[in-house]
């Protein structure tokens, strides 16, 4: 703008200090702004005055060479030879080689840790690579099948128990937690000096034979835990386990308790569920009470075996003759029960309690057992190093969110994680997880930073080189590189070191493992720190869900969301009429009506048609939502056929709801089609709720013949043996036209045991052109099935019973908010719902098409007959 005197204000400095305000009114500055924009222009070139002339004229931002290191030795490799076998150290696996034949990989810390026991117990390293292969041969044939114990769940399990040693886990699987480990039950896999007094029996993989063998080692008289799952447990072991202890606890179907396939090779550390119950049993005397247990005495005299004879006398006494006559002693034994049930219910809290998540990650702690793995591995050496170590990490989502964090060993820096903002990028969060650690580092303390990235350390080595290179200074990270740079010359200043030391990702280095978890559960939360360092100042950013982005996919998406909701609030607006003449709603298109009609899932159906890939099916699709599907009806409205009438059953019009709900020519396929869509409706309940049965079809013979828990049987016997076939075809008198319609059983039963919960589930695949047919439809089968409802409610008198309708019209159709509710019914959470939602409209849209060829064939087969 020009300046035309000493009193001229510039409008545009006033319209940011107006924006600056928090009252602003957005609406207000959108004016202002269509207001100005015309009236401005470029200055004269006499007036223009570069204040930044470009990266050339900025003074550069080095990194020192002195007090900084690189270490990424983790890349190189290391080759090892015993006699006929080699082992090949890299990328934190282990290669075992045979003549210059791979034989097996396995994660480098784990050989370490088997190496370490070898060469301490003087044994040959050969022996080793044999016994790793039958090893890596065990695991790859359960894991799939069976399951091995996630390292998180064991290492939660020792903690609960107190427990010092594992039996019958495989070494390769073996959690490293454990200051004692051993196979067989025999010799010892690690710690073949200690012996265990309170271990733990792995009997998840093992065959009835091993299972056997390492019962014979569970003592009566000696505290143990036994782990085992119920479709794999042997006879006689089960028997000992009984008569010896009890089950504890159980860990049920689908608990993240099991490792991930292939972990021993990888080292990944990520939780699985497991496929069925897990029970966790305790011997009698791992539950019983300390003063009950006794012990050795002096002299060799076993006192606590003549205190528990005692007490078995004291016990017979008391039950034979109802007392001793010592009324303390007496009360002493009465409260020995109560004393067991709580010791059992405190270990079971205990073993309930244990923390499972997802990325299965177990913390530091270099007092555990499990640090000795962690320091042989390949970032051991940093974990000794004098000053903080900590690991940073930083995570890309495919949606574009970004998080960071760091992770300190022994807690001496707070661990921190935050949501990061800017152009998607890996690079951004891990540079963001470096500034962490560098920020929360004291100065006066020396800074080993563990990181898997390094495109990062690469970028930060790039910053020392003498002739900086421009594209530094173009980087897109530009701000948040110079800010990290500025805090570690800082840090040089003072004498003080900064060390970057390469880790490979995923492969199981604890520090590692944490960050990239809190870096993962930081994206899209809220900001613990100024964007300023994330925001290139020479970039255009737009404001999307509260947080500055650059252009991408998501902005066009918000903006085109936008532009079509205002474009549907203009085209929805009522027409203004003549002086005092009420205003008359607009006349719409039939497509453009029915596309418009509120509740009725367009977003699904934009979603779904979004992601089909353009086809002949979509194309389809396309022309049954428009109206304008080819058939005979409009063809002869075009003046393309001479008739309307359907070719196959003689139908006076073959409109696109003939074809698709009335033709009998096509019944089996609408059939099929109906019983396509309802049993993926079922099985997506079935999958996503715990907790329920679905019966599908089931008569009342059927619904008596499921499967029942004994505290239910009684009560739903006697209701259902006063129901009949003809309840299921509702009461009271009804039409001939719905005769057919009465005739037909409910398309499933949902029962829920434990809240006693009895649904009648109904599924229609009705016509959609009306803007009632889904509420019609609804309405209709609840009216249907309300006197069979109500009289179930009757016969069950503690039960909740009720009807769900579940409708999806021809072209995809459906009331989001009845589905909501409905499948909130059965506990599913709304993200479930909507993915839910969204299969059915894709399987509706398919039997759609699937029936426009079968009549397509119907047509060629009635032509060539």
């Amino acid at each position: 703008m020009e300046e035309e005197g000493p009193g001229r204000v510039d409008p545009v400095l006033d319209l940011i200090e107006i924006g600056q305000f928090a009252d602003a009114d957005r609406d207000q500055l959108m004016k202002l702004v269509l207001w100005l924009a015309p009236h401005m222009r470029s200055c004269r070139k006499d007036d223009a005055e570069m204040v930044d002339r470009g990266p050339l004229t900025w003074t550069p931002v080095r990194l020192e060479s002195e007090n900084v290191e690189f270490d990424t030795s983790c890349l190189g490799t290391t080759v090892e030879t015993h006699e006929m076998w080699e082992v090949i150290h890299k990328d934190s696996l282990t290669r075992i080689e045979r003549e210059g034949r791979l034989m097996g990989i396995i994660n480098q810390s784990r050989y370490r840790l088997l190496e370490a026991e070898c060469l301490s117990r003087k044994i040959p390293i050969e022996f080793l690579c044999e016994s790793i292969l039958e090893g890596i041969a065990y695991v790859e044939k359960h894991e799939s099948k069976r399951g091995f114990g996630s390292h998180q769940f064991w290492h939660g399990l020792r903690v609960a128990l107190d427990s010092d040693g594992i039996l019958g886990c495989c070494p390769l699987m073996a959690p490293s937690s454990f200051l004692y480990s051993s196979w067989t039950g025999g010799s010892a896999d690690w710690g073949y000096q200690l012996h265990p007094r309170r271990p733990v029996f792995d009997l998840l993989c093992a065959s009835p034979e091993e299972q056997r063998s390492l019962a014979s080692r569970m003592r009566p008289d000696q505290v143990w835990f036994a782990l085992s799952r119920r479709s794999t447990l042997d006879r006689d072991t089960k028997l000992l386990l009984d008569r010896a202890g009890q089950v504890l606890t159980v860990y049920k179907k689908g608990s993240r308790v099991a490792a991930c396939k292939g972990s021993f090779k990888t080292g990944k550390v990520r939780a699985i569920q497991n496929r069925e119950d897990w029970c966790l049993w305790a011997s009698n005397a791992a539950i019983r009470t300390r003063e009950a247990e006794g012990g050795i005495g002096n002299g060799g005299h076993d006192d606590g075996a003549v205190d528990r004879i005692h007490c078995a006398l004291v016990e017979a006494q008391v039950s034979i003759s109802g007392g001793t006559g010592d009324a303390a002693e007496t009360a002493r034994v009465s409260a020995r029960p109560r004393r067991r049930a709580d010791m059992v219910r405190r270990l079971k809290e205990r073993a309930d309690t244990i923390c499972l998540t997802a990325d299965g990650v177990v913390p530091l702690d270099l007092g555990c057992p499990s640090s000795r793995e962690a320091l042989l591995g390949p970032a051991g050496a940093a974990y000794t190093r004098s000053g903080i170590v900590v690991a940073t990490d930083g995570s890309l989502k495919k949606s574009g969110a970004m998080g960071a964090a760091v992770v300190a060993k022994d807690g001496r820096m707070q661990a921190r994680s935050v949501a990061v903002f800017g152009q998607p990028s890996s690079i951004r969060p891990e540079l963001t997880g470096i500034a962490l650690a560098l920020e929360g580092c004291p100065v006066e303390e020396d800074l080993n930073i563990l990181t898997d990235s390094l495109s990062s350390m690469r970028l930060l080595m790039g910053m020392q080189r003498k002739d900086l290179p421009l594209s530094l200074y173009r980087h897109s990270v530009r701000q948040l590189l110079l800010h990290v740079v500025k805090l570690i010359n800082k840090r040089a200043e003072v004498g003080r070191s900064t060390r970057f030391i390469k880790v490979r990702a995923h492969r199981g280095e604890p520090l590692n493992e944490a960050a990239d978890a809190m870096a993962a559960a930081a994206a899209e939360s809220d900001p613990a720190r100024s964007v300023a360092m994330d925001l290139d100042p020479d970039a255009v950013y737009f404001s999307y869900k509260e947080a500055w982005v650059e252009w991408d996919a998501r902005v066009r998406e918000e903006l085109v969301q936008r532009a079509a909701e205002r474009c549907v609030t203009r085209t929805l607006r009522p027409k203004r009429g003549r002086a005092g003449a009420e205003a008359s709603p607009p006349t719409l298109p039939l497509t453009a009506s029915w596309l418009l009609r509120p509740n009725q899932g367009r977003s699904t159906l934009g979603k779904v048609l979004g992601e089909m890939k353009t086809s002949t099916a979509k194309k389809q699709v396309l022309q049954s939502i428009a109206g304008a599907f080819p058939c005979n009806a409009v063809l002869h409205k075009w003046g393309i056929v001479p008739s309307a009438a359907c070719a196959l059953c003689g139908h006076p019009a073959e409109t696109q709801s003939h074809i698709q709900c009335l033709c009998p020519a096509l019944k089996e396929a609408r059939i099929r089609a109906h019983h396509n869509l309802a049993h993926r409706l079922w099985k997506g309940i079935q999958v996503s709720t715990k907790g329920w049965v679905i019966a599908i079809e089931q008569t009342v013979a059927g619904l008596q013949g499921l499967p029942q828990p004994e505290a239910r049987l009684d009560e739903w016997q006697r209701a259902w043996d006063e129901v009949t076939d003809v309840h299921l075809e509702g009461e009271g008198e009804q039409s001939d036209t719905d005769a057919a319609t009465q005739r037909k059983r409910p398309d499933a039963w949902a029962v829920c045991w434990d809240k006693r919960c009895l649904l009648i589930l109904e599924f229609t695949r009705p016509n959609d052109r009306c803007e009632l047919s889904l509420l019609n439809t609804d309405t209709f089968k609840t009216v249907r099935y309300t006197p069979l409802r109500d009289r179930l409610a009757r016969l069950l008198p503690a039960w909740e019973v009720g009807i769900q309708t579940y409708t999806v019209g021809i072209r995809g159709s459906h009331d989001p908010d009845r589905w909501h509710a409905n499948l909130g019914r059965f506990g599913m959470t709304a993200a479930r719902a909507d993915r839910l939602m969204q299969d059915m409209v894709s399987q509706a849209l398919t039997e759609l098409t699937d029936l426009y060829s079968v009549r397509y064939a119907a047509l060629q087969h009635q032509q060539h007959a």
